[in-house]
């Protein structure tokens, strides 16, 4: 990620997704011309663990039942943490394992967030975001309005030099002569 422009008022810091300095295989990749759909994550993650969704997305990608094997192989995880992440997920009820096969379970991504009351937690938090949203323009602005300065009135302006008429030399040489006001 490379920071391309700072944040500005209300636009928020951009970056730019770039290949790593020394990469070996910036060679064999070749930029994308389509964009990939972003897709939301679902709530229930933030329960059972954010690491888990990876083992849970090749298991329901799977047609049949996959073995460990297939698992570790397809994620290219460890086999502690690949171990590990099974046991949560058949805790939460999502997938089950008889005679070494895994498939899907009787509780879905939605029922635990159901039971864990996450709808309710997401609208708190918008709600939330949204307030603070609004707080946060209104100081934006009263900063902005801060850092501009006051109209004078028309009486207070005084002209310099006008550029039309050629510069008194005398003024400059009195000021030059009376030095720095005290």
């Amino acid at each position: 990620m490379l920071l391309i422009e700072r944040a500005v008022g209300q636009n928020p810091d951009r970056y730019a997704l770039v290949m790593a300095a020394g990469a070996d295989s910036a060679a064999e990749v070749e930029p994308s011309t389509h964009e990939l759909p972003i897709e939301s994550v679902h709530s229930a993650w933030s329960v059972i663990g954010w690491r888990h969704k990876a083992v849970y997305d090749v298991i329901t990608s799977s047609a049949e039942p996959v073995t460990m094997a297939d698992v570790l192989a397809r994620v290219s995880i460890g086999r502690t943490s690949g171990y590990e992440t099974v046991l949560d997920l058949r805790v939460a009820g999502l997938i089950t394992w008889e005679n070494n096969q895994i498939s899907l379970g009787p509780v879905d991504l939605d029922t635990v967030a159901h039971l864990h009351g996450l709808a309710v937690a997401v609208r708190e938090r918008v709600v939330r975001h949204r307030a603070e949203r609004i707080i946060w323009r209104e100081w934006l602005a009263a900063r902005e309005d801060a850092r501009t300065p006051p109209d004078l009135p028309l009486h207070l302006y005084a002209v310099v030099e006008d550029a039309a008429q050629p510069p008194d030399e005398a003024y400059y040489v009195a000021l030059m002569d009376a030095g720095p006001s005290s």
